[in-house]
């Protein structure tokens, strides 16, 4: 169904608080938010706006190409990723399948196999070959369990294989193998397992400045079992590598209590309005407890379950949690061609301060961020400096500095056609399509229908359709909060010698969690061996204010916990943000630094 502001607004209804809580009405009415969106109180005079396309989808977005360009928009649509999903659990499967096939063969060797069986042994070795070659080339998989062990069962595989080929009398088994064996040979001797990923030899762990007195406070009353993620403190043993750690959760964790979020709306200077999504105790709101504003991933809400599962927690410990949702996501309306994108930290900044005026005296107010969120969150501190309102903020596999996803190829093959085809279908197409038509030419049209990456999508939306931007590195300069540095004084220089830039005035404790097996964001956007970016250099910058939280292994917005982790959702991420919001508020106190 084609978007319509009117049928939007037909849908908007007053909202009955009288049944809350005291506190909670107190709350809402101090936020003075309607729960009607402004919009709706004059459609009229929005859908007057005849400059400006309306919202809603293009039924056949390709329908100005000849038959030719159409079905090559279609194949690069719907194709990149089908093979992305294939290939995700292809790469899944193997650390399990090639194992008992390698297990199989070696059984196979020992006791022997009749000719009749033969066809069956045939398909095992080809398994076992193929998904040997990619646990020895795969980034992830060499990050996992080093070099060896994948050339080891590689090496295993073509062994037993020829063996069996030898035995069984398998010709055309045993020249598809000597091509994999070529291929190997060809993939390791271009340097392929040198992936952009690989290098790493930063031990994980907790970075602060202890020269801080209110970072160094706050670390002593964390307690380190919320912060670790090891095997010894209970991070899940079997799931092997990020993407696993990754793409599981999503798959299994399901049991997320539902949370009721009120809505209400925020006009910010633009004269947009911002969707927040409020969820507060059952009791009523506490004033006396922190309260939470969200950022999101980069396509969510208030429907996302890791979202969701912080939420539930808080609310269970008396706190309220605001999410700011994107301006112009989930169903909200936009009257301008200023959709979302990644560079814009001002509509956090609005929404602090909108919170900040209903808060009590001394309570406070904490950011939390995910993945596109957390980049948000990181730019939103730095660049506003002392003006920033948050007296904390905890990232969550976000990014200081975006330049490098250009150059993390991975998961432009392996992760962002799948993210690139949601974002595509649900909002560029699904809502701002027929605003995009008209502003993109034919060529930068086609150009975002064929995009399989993020940093291609991002060359026709940020900088091609949003116009704001020179190029995409600019465009990623913006995004980050490392931007205003060069990626040359990055690379070389330390802390005294880079120029003044936003990352020195980090105001509040900012805490950024990242885990090295990251298929989506590589650590190399927070953190180098070497230069400026060196854990131990970033964390001298400014006031000390900026704090690191690596982990050798949790995936993306992960971090799994036990051997049965389904039960026990997004734990990991939703308490360690939660105690250091705590451990923070308990340093201000002790420090006499309240306001």
């Amino acid at each position: 169904m084609a978007y319509s502001l009117e049928t939007y607004c037909a849908s908007q209804e007053v909202a009955d608080w009288s049944l809350l809580p005291a506190s909670t009405q107190a709350f809402l009415q101090k936020l003075s938010m309607s729960s009607v969106h402004p919009f709706c109180q004059d459609p009229g005079r929005i859908l007057a706006a005849t400059d400006i396309p309306p919202m809603g989808p293009l039924a056949m977005p390709w329908n100005d190409e000849d038959t030719w360009e159409s079905l090559v928009t279609f194949i690069y649509m719907y194709l990149p990723p089908l093979f992305a999903l294939v290939d995700s659990w292809f790469r899944l499967l193997s650390g399990v399948v090639a194992p008992v096939a390698l297990l199989y063969l070696v059984w196979n060797k020992q006791c022997g196999t009749p000719i009749k069986d033969s066809r069956r042994v045939s398909k095992v070795v080809l398994i076992a070959a193929v998904c040997s070659l990619l646990i020895m080339t795969d980034s992830m998989y060499v990050y996992e369990y080093g070099a060896h062990y994948g050339v080891t069962m590689f090496v295993a595989s073509i062994v037993l294989g020829f063996k069996a080929c030898q035995r069984l009398g398998l010709r055309i088994i045993a020249a598809l193998l000597s091509l994999l064996l070529l291929t190997a040979i060809l993939l390791t001797w271009d340097g392929f397992m040198d992936t952009t990923d690989s290098g790493l030899t930063i031990e994980p762990g907790l970075y602060y400045n202890a020269d801080n007195a209110l970072v160094n406070k706050t670390v002593s009353l964390w307690p380190e079992r919320l912060r670790t993620y090891t095997r010894e403190f209970g991070a899940t043993p079997w799931m092997q590598t990020g993407d696993a750690r990754t793409g599981l959760p999503y798959f299994f964790n399901r049991r997320v209590p539902v949370t009721k979020f009120i809505r209400v709306h925020l006009p910010v200077e633009d004269g947009e309005v911002l969707i927040l999504g409020i969820t507060f105790p059952e009791q009523g709101h506490n004033p006396a407890k922190p309260i939470y504003m969200v950022l999101h991933g980069v396509n969510g809400g208030t429907t996302e379950d890791y979202l969701r599962d912080l939420a539930w927690r808080r609310t269970r410990a008396n706190s309220t949690v605001i999410v700011m949702v994107s301006r112009g996501l989930m169903d909200a309306p936009l009257k301008s061609w200023n959709i979302f994108h990644g560079a814009r930290w001002s509509d956090a900044h609005e929404t602090a301060l909108a919170i900040r005026s209903a808060m009590e005296p001394g309570q406070m107010l904490a950011g939390i961020g995910y993945s596109m969120g957390a980049i948000v969150l990181n730019n939103y501190v730095a660049s506003s400096g002392t003006d920033c309102v948050l007296d904390s903020a905890f990232s969550i596999s976000g990014a200081l500095e975006c330049r490098h996803e250009q150059n993390f190829t991975r998961p432009k093959h392996l992760w962002q056609p799948m993210i690139v085809s949601h974002l595509r279908s649900d909002q560029h197409i699904a809502k701002w399509g027929q605003r995009m038509k008209a502003k993109l030419s034919h060529s930068d049209w086609v150009g975002m229908l064929r995009a399989t990456n993020v940093v291609d999508l991002d060359q026709y939306i940020a900088v091609a359709y949003l116009q704001e931007w020179d190029n995409i590195t600019h465009f990623y300069s913006k995004m980050g909060a490392l931007g205003d540095i060069s990626i040359e004084d990055l690379n070389r220089l330390v802390p005294a010698e880079v120029p003044e830039a936003k990352i020195h005035n980090v105001s509040v404790p900012l805490l950024v969690l990242h885990a090295y097996d990251d298929p989506i964001s590589t650590w190399r956007t927070n953190v180098a061996n070497n230069g400026f970016m060196r854990p131990g250099h970033l964390i001298k910058t400014g006031n000390g204010n900026l704090m690191l939280l690596l982990t050798a292994t949790g995936g993306h917005v992960g971090w799994p916990l036990g051997w049965f982790p389904f039960g026990r959702n997004w734990e990991f991420m939703s308490e360690a943000a939660a105690s250091f919001v705590e451990a923070v508020g308990q340093a201000k106190t002790e420090l006499n630094l309240v306001d």
